[in-house]
């Protein structure tokens, strides 16, 4: 019996339409995360199941050349995104000839979270091992941010309700940043990365992510006491979500919560 789905790669005006209609959409499918990773060495290839005219499912995979001649490290990033089950086995089938024709050695799958009732994929069916080398963090925290300020503060402990109340008592300015204010972000990813001792980019990133996503599905908020940065967060939205991916904090004035406020700041 013939599939009725047929192999596509979509522009990526109609792929970014599909994911962001999508109920599991995420902004790491959206082209603008390979327009991201280009410049640092990962190509992309789109692929998806077209039926009747429509796009009905499909995977963003993105691909990095391995050292010494060992092909390529396949990527991909919160998705498959399906529509119906039975699109799984011909979309991995097509994810997997287009990862073999890149020569890809690997490859590395992060799924992402599922929401209560999603019937999450076989990993073990295919072929799939849990591996501790991860590129997104490994763990997420989720928030319910509906109702009013009081209501979800209210879902908060004490201690965190403290520290953002604290937070707005210090004349702090919160505020979404420009174009130009990315250079103040990015010396205090430098400084937190130091801080705390994990990896962050290179200020160009931070600078392209910006160009990439802001305004339509991003935002970077500063916070700032007697013109001095004190904290930042990049916040990225699409559909009901939203995705705090990039935070930082200076090493002054940390009594003042600025690193709370911000992030309550993104949330409102």
């Amino acid at each position: 019996m013939s599939s009725p789905y047929q192999i596509v790669t979509p522009s990526a005006k109609d792929w970014d339409a599909f994911v962001a209609s999508h109920p599991r959409g995420h902004i790491l499918q959206l082209s603008a995360f390979a327009g991201l990773k280009r410049p640092y060495g990962w190509e992309s290839h789109r692929v998806a199941l077209d039926h009747r005219g429509e796009i009905v499912a499909g995977a963003q995979v993105l691909f990095r050349r391995l050292p010494f001649r060992l092909g390529t490290m396949a990527y991909v990033a919160m998705a498959p995104l399906l529509t119906q089950p039975d699109q799984r086995v011909p979309l991995w089938e097509a994810i997997d000839q287009t990862a073999r024709q890149r020569s890809a050695a690997f490859l590395k799958w992060e799924p992402g979270l599922y929401a209560p009732g999603d019937a999450p994929h076989d990993f073990e069916r295919y072929g799939f091992r849990e591996s501790p080398q991860t590129i997104q963090p490994p763990r997420t925290i989720v928030i319910d941010i509906s109702g009013s300020d009081d209501a979800i503060l209210s879902r908060m402990n004490q201690g965190t309700r403290r520290k953002i109340r604290q937070s707005q008592k210090n004349d702090i300015r919160y505020y979404e940043a420009d174009r130009e204010d990315v250079s103040k972000f990015a010396a205090m990813m430098q400084v937190t990365g130091s801080r705390n001792a994990f990896g962050v980019h290179e200020p160009a990133y931070y600078a392209l992510a910006y160009d990439l996503y802001v305004p339509d599905h991003a935002a970077l908020i500063l916070a700032e006491h007697d013109g001095e940065p004190l904290a930042g967060i990049m916040v990225f939205s699409l559909g009901e979500w939203a995705w705090y991916l990039y935070g930082a904090s200076s090493d002054s004035k940390r009594n003042l919560m600025a690193a709370y406020g911000v992030q309550w700041a993104a949330i409102q």
